[in-house]
């Protein structure tokens, strides 16, 4: 049995130094540093730090160019891991799981006595011909109108340079 430890940790992350680099790229700015100051003080790698959908809405939300001075946000840090939140967020990992689970269920048992079945490999082969040579006859088509405009423009031309 192995025992995870979580740990939650709040902080306030200054991102002024966001407002350093030019003005379309300081969001993005911002989001770096929020990932490096979360990397640094649960020391794990900044590439294992994920940043909620709020938290980068939240950073977000004034546009590209005028990202918050600082952030309150809460770190859950799991094993290898870091995950940063809103400081108001509420989590619901687990919550999301058993929903998926369950609504998937209920999918199979409202039609038991129909099942899905999946297309032979032969039928999926004829449905695949049957697309490439429609899109052979589409460019063929394509082709041939274009050669009849150069024709016509040739043919125009001509008619020019004889008058």
């Amino acid at each position: 049995m192995v025992i995870v430890m979580v740990e939650e940790r709040n902080y306030t992350v200054p991102l002024g130094k966001a407002y350093d680099s030019i003005r379309t790229k300081r969001v993005r700015k911002a989001v770096k540093l929020v990932q490096t100051f979360v990397a640094r003080h649960s020391k794990v790698a900044a590439v294992n730090v994920r940043l909620s959908n709020a938290l980068n809405s939240a950073l977000w939300a004034r546009g590209i160019q005028k990202p918050p001075r600082k952030i309150r946000i809460k770190v859950v840090k799991e094993e290898e891991k870091a995950r940063a939140y809103l400081m108001d967020e509420k989590i619901a990992k687990e919550e999301k799981k058993a929903e998926t689970v369950t609504a998937g269920t209920e999918k199979k048992a409202e039609s038991p006595g129909k099942k899905e079945e999946k297309p032979s490999k032969e039928e999926v082969k004829k449905t695949v011909e049957k697309k490439m040579d429609e899109k052979k006859e589409k460019v063929v088509k394509e082709q041939a109108k274009e050669e009849k405009s150069n024709e016509k423009g040739k043919k125009n031309d001509g008619e020019k340079e004889a008058k």
